[in-house]
């Protein structure tokens, strides 16, 4: 489950803050190969319309998005320093539940490389401080409408930017956001986020522990 606020800063018109809608998932992992550094995943989603602030784009009518995700390392590869590389992705088809909330196909994919695995996977490279816990990374989003009633565009985004994190239970990243359609925009933006892990922060505590412990 999650929620979250988001702040619009917007050149010529007044910025806007408001909560995106509720949003719930419930993920199952169905390959794990950690030789290979492998993930696969399958997951449905329902966003709770109405929970938002349509101010800040949440909408008013509910979705719900059964999707698949992946992820490869390349850990294993035979040349050292395309190791620290990784990629991820996902598909999924969002149903709208109610006009005029369109049905949507969404993909996207992330090519990323890790600067910490680097340093402690690969070779002890001579690094200023800030740089040893870097991720470059760049996205690529794409959403478009489903069914021959809806007549918005198809929407891509490519999104280039890094992560930095201590491995001690936070992670923050910035990402700049370009359209490449029309339908997408025509300004660049940026995206923030900050990560915080509860189980490592909170380790002992009720919202730092899993519902249903490992076996």
């Amino acid at each position: 489950m999650q929620d979250g606020v988001t702040r619009l800063n917007r050149l010529h018109i007044s910025s806007a803050t408001g909560a995106q809608n509720f949003d719930a998932q419930l993920q199952y992992e169905t390959i794990l190969d950690p030789v290979h550094e492998f993930l696969l995943s399958v997951a449905v989603d329902h966003e709770f319309g109405g929970t938002g602030d349509q101010d800040v784009g949440s909408a008013k009518q509910s979705a719900t998005q059964p999707a698949v995700t992946f992820a490869k390392g390349f850990g294993d590869f035979p040349i050292d320093y395309w190791r620290p590389l990784a990629i991820t992705g996902f598909a999924g088809y969002q149903i709208g539940q109610g006009a005029p909330r369109p049905n949507m196909v969404s993909a996207g994919l992330s090519i990323q490389y890790s600067i910490p695995y680097l340093l402690s996977k690969v070779a002890s490279v001579n690094l200023p401080s800030f740089l040893r816990g870097l991720t470059p990374i760049t996205e690529v989003m794409f959403n478009t409408p489903s069914g021959p009633s809806h007549g918005q565009q198809t929407m891509n985004l490519v999104a280039p930017g890094i992560s930095y994190s201590e491995g001690r239970g936070w992670e923050f990243g910035i990402e700049a956001m370009i359209p490449t359609t029309k339908a997408t925009g025509s300004g660049v933006g940026v995206i923030a986020q900050v990560v915080l892990e509860l189980d490592y922060l909170l380790p002992n505590s009720v919202i730092g522990r899993p519902i249903l412990a490992p076996h």
